[in-house]
C-alpha cells in the first residue's frame, strides 16, 4: 500500500492515510525517506514526509500546520509552500 497518490488528487472520503493502513515497511521507508531527505539538504520532502509521519501518528493538523509554520490548507493539501 501507498503512503501517497500518485497524483495530486484528493484523498476520496474515508481514505486518508491512517495508521491501520500502513505496514511496518512503508514506515521505515518513511523514516529512511526523512532522514535522506535531511541529509541531503532537500528541506521540501523533509518537511512533507514529516508531516505525513506525524499526521499517521495522530497529530492534529492544525499543529503540523503550527510547527512547519504553514497555514492549515497547505498540509492538508500536501503541497503549497513549504
Amino acid at each position: 500500500m501507498r503512503l501517497v497518490r500518485i497524483k495530486d488528487e484528493p484523498a476520496q472520503p474515508g481514505k486518508a492515510i491512517q495508521a491501520m493502513w500502513t505496514t511496518r515497511h512503508e514506515l521505515a521507508k518513511l523514516r529512511a525517506l526523512i532522514v535522506k531527505a535531511k541529509k541531503q539538504g532537500d528541506l521540501w520532502t523533509w518537511r512533507r514526509s514529516k508531516a505525513v509521519r506525524d499526521y499517521i501518528n495522530g497529530k492534529k493538523v492544525l499543529a503540523i500546520a503550527a510547527d512547519l509554520e504553514v497555514v492549515r490548507a497547505s498540509v492538508n493539501r500536501g503541497k503549497g509552500a513549504w
